[in-house]
């Protein structure tokens, strides 16, 4: 709230009460700005948010290019792999209930689910790898799951 004081910047009353913007600011900044969306962002680390910069992609593909030349490898040979979680648990959606109605449940399949990791693998010539599914087990039985 400094800035619009020091510029004798015009601001609404309940700026100066709250010291805050409020939402219908935000929602006709939305309004007016359509190209803007609201999101919610991905968790980055700092490790890994500060090792993305340009020496180091650099050296990426620098090494990169040095084994493609070696191996003589070409773009049916280079892979990648991204794994995504899955979880076995349903979500349960929003439902619109009488207000007041304090409790509201819904029946799911199970109150613990276990994680399903799915890996997408795709050539760098654009041939796909059909999905791989790992299971968290042990000893994998095979039975109850088609070929």
């Amino acid at each position: 709230m400094r800035w619009p004081k020091k510029t004798n910047f015009k601001i609404p009353q309940s700026w100066h009460k709250d010291k805050e913007a409020g939402k219908e600011w935000l929602y006709h900044i939305m309004q007016r700005n359509p190209e803007l969306s609201l999101r919610i962002p991905e968790a980055t680390s700092l490790a890994r948010a500060s090792a993305f910069n340009r020496p180091n992609i650099a050296g990426f593909f620098k090494l990169l290019n040095e084994i493609v030349i070696k191996t003589k490898a070409t773009a049916f040979s280079i892979f990648n792999l991204d794994e995504s979680g899955c979880t076995t648990v349903q979500r349960v959606p929003k439902v619109i209930v009488s207000r007041g109605q304090k409790q509201v449940g819904q029946i799911t399949s199970q109150e613990r689910g276990e994680l399903i990791t799915i890996c997408g693998i795709v050539s760098a010539s654009g041939s796909a790898v059909p999905p791989v599914l790992i299971f968290p087990r042990k000893n994998m039985k095979d039975y109850g799951y088609d070929d």
